[in-house]
């Protein structure tokens, strides 16, 4: 294991990369084929859209199909939707407003934050958006929401209740929704996707629809539809990283960032420390309470999310990263002296896989 320079914990949402392709287990044992038997298999619906993959990309575009009319069907292989913003625990949403503060990101993200609770949201109120106000500026960039020194509209959202408001705004608007279902393979002829065949409890089945969405985030049905595609990793680059979040609970974030903040040199020992005891190491991030706080688990390069083996090595040392940093900061950081391990995302988080050929 290394850390690879050029990252680091000094970045806006910054962390260390670590680079090892080390694994846990041992190689499968490979080798020969077996034939998969040709079969007839029921159809289960159809409709003018099916949409694969139910993240942020995948409830916009069946949200606004939808609103434009068409009969919509959502197939999501988790029990929600979200993605990696719920499922993988990234509940931070990137900046909504300009330089000057104005709210310029709009259509489904805006409607889907303004219907949030107001204890599910935390960022800055409205009156401080484009602030160039230092104090301000200090107090928000602790709290992953000011950039080069503007105070933007960039919250943290509650990962649960994430969840119920993509659910209802879908369902809302008239998207059918399947939850537990996934997409094996587009049904394509001649050339274009007529629908998809997809696996799930009751066996496989197959879905038709007039158009074919795909917003599984690493370009499946594409990929398997036999539209050309790039793919890589790319060591070192965070883009080509990947790691399992997670959050500890029972922490005091206010009095973390003060100390962070006042005692820099104590910082760079802390961390120091905890490379040296942990190997992978990240301090954390605020989420939607001040009493919880988000890991986005150490960025691991090296390793493929297209290969079940590098995925499963990335969940295995996640979940005993996790506990090391609950025990490490019990010990060792302020306002952690009463934490404990509260949840670990389902989703793994991936930032790159296959690139669609000429985009």
């Amino acid at each position: 294991m290394k850390r690879i320079e050029g990252h680091s914990e000094d970045r806006f949402l910054g962390s260390d990369v670590f680079e090892s392709t080390r694994h846990t287990l041992p190689p499968p044992r490979r080798g020969g084929t077996v034939r998969e038997d040709a079969r007839e298999i029921d159809v289960y619906h159809k409709c003018d859209v099916v949409v694969i993959g139910g993240g942020p990309a995948g409830c916009a575009a069946a949200w606004a199909a939808a609103k434009a009319g068409a009969d919509v069907t959502l197939v999501e292989r988790y029990n929600c939707l979200g993605g990696l913003s719920t499922g993988g625990l990234v509940m931070w949403i990137d900046r909504m407003t300009d330089w000057q503060g104005n709210h310029v990101i709009q259509g489904f993200a805006r409607h889907f934050i303004d219907r949030m609770p107001p204890e599910a949201v935390a960022g800055p109120p409205r009156e401080d958006w484009g602030s160039q106000d230092q104090t301000k500026v200090g107090y928000w960039g602790q709290r992953t929401t000011a950039f080069h020194g503007i105070v933007q509209w960039a919250p943290t959202l509650d990962p649960e209740r994430m969840k119920l408001n993509n659910q209802e705004m879908l369902l809302e608007a008239g998207v059918r929704i399947v939850f537990h279902a996934w997409a094996a393979r587009p049904i394509v002829e001649d050339g274009i996707a007529k629908g998809v065949v997809f696996e799930s409890k009751a066996g496989r089945q197959a879905l038709m629809a007039k158009v074919v969405v795909d917003t599984t985030g690493d370009g499946d049905m594409f990929a398997r539809a036999g539209a050309a595609f790039d793919t890589d990793i790319e060591e070192g680059d965070v883009h080509h990283s990947m790691n399992t979040g997670w959050v500890l609970g029972g922490v005091d974030m206010n009095r973390w960032i003060n100390w962070k903040v006042l005692y820099p040199e104590q910082l760079r020992e802390f961390m120091a420390r905890g490379r040296e005891e942990l190997g992978f190491f990240q301090t954390p991030y605020v989420s939607w309470r001040p009493d919880i706080a988000l890991f986005l688990g150490p960025r691991q390069s090296g390793l493929s999310a297209l290969d079940p083996d590098d995925m499963t090595e990335v969940e295995i040392r996640s979940h005993r990263l996790m506990e090391g940093h609950c025990q490490f900061f019990r010990k060792h950081a302020p306002g952690f002296e009463s934490v404990y391990s509260l949840q670990s995302a389902s989703q793994l988080g991936v930032r790159h896989t296959r690139r669609l050929a000429g985009l």
